[in-house]
């Protein structure tokens, strides 16, 4: 009885895909949350953001679906990432499916946004970059960048998601990359715009309370 009753508490938390869900079932809110580049198992940095991810999900009645990326990052085998410099629609179609299936797994059919975290947030930004068809009508990036490249679609008017791309103030690494990247696909047309915060490179409940409430 006792193995039986640990699983009833649990189902609610792991997809049958095995997508991990966090938050209310009968949320008011449904977002997918791509993790940056990470361990095998969750980094200590992913387990911190999911951890604000928990918070804000009981303080805005939110769900958040939590796919794994699957692929080894190119600088480092031993760390998982989504996207690094994607060329083409087909190097995004994982990014697409893993998206679609944690939505489908925890929100049946219920309308959804996307936050990507670090590289979580390149792959997203390469979904905009190339005006890729997604089923979500906006996104927020966290400290993500980005590179273009000369096959590129020449304008973005028209194409989606809408980003929200926030910039901490103490993220020195990606002040530069960041500003230039949505200055790019802003001359092109694209749905984007920059928020910056006080912080650095980072999930921070105050920051993500206010963009997603």
């Amino acid at each position: 009885m006792r193995i039986l009753f640990l699983i009833f508490i649990f189902l609610p938390y792991i997809s049958r895909a095995g997508a991990e869900c966090i938050g209310p079932v009968k949320a008011s809110k449904f977002v997918v949350y791509l993790h940056g580049m990470d361990s095998l198992s969750p980094s200590a940095q992913e387990l911190a953001n999911r951890k604000t991810l928990g918070d804000i999900a009981k303080k805005l009645n939110i769900r958040f679906a939590l796919p794994r990326a699957t692929k080894p990052c190119p600088t480092n085998s031993s760390q998982l990432c989504w996207a690094w410099a994607a060329k083409t629609s087909e190097e995004l179609v994982p990014v697409k499916e893993a998206i679609a299936n944690a939505a489908r797994d925890c929100f049946a059919s219920e309308k959804y946004s996307v936050l990507g975290f670090s590289n979580g947030g390149v792959a997203v930004t390469a979904l905009l970059r190339l005006c890729e068809k997604v089923g979500f009508e906006s996104a927020i990036t966290v400290g993500a960048a980005g590179g273009w490249f000369s096959t590129d679609p020449k304008s973005l008017k028209g194409c989606g998601p809408k980003i929200t791309s926030l910039l901490g103030s103490s993220d020195q690494k990606n002040q530069k990359p960041v500003r230039d990247f949505v200055a790019h696909l802003l001359a092109l047309g694209a749905p984007i715009s920059i928020v910056e915060y006080q912080g650095g490179h980072e999930l921070i409940y105050d920051v993500l309370y206010y963009q997603l409430k």
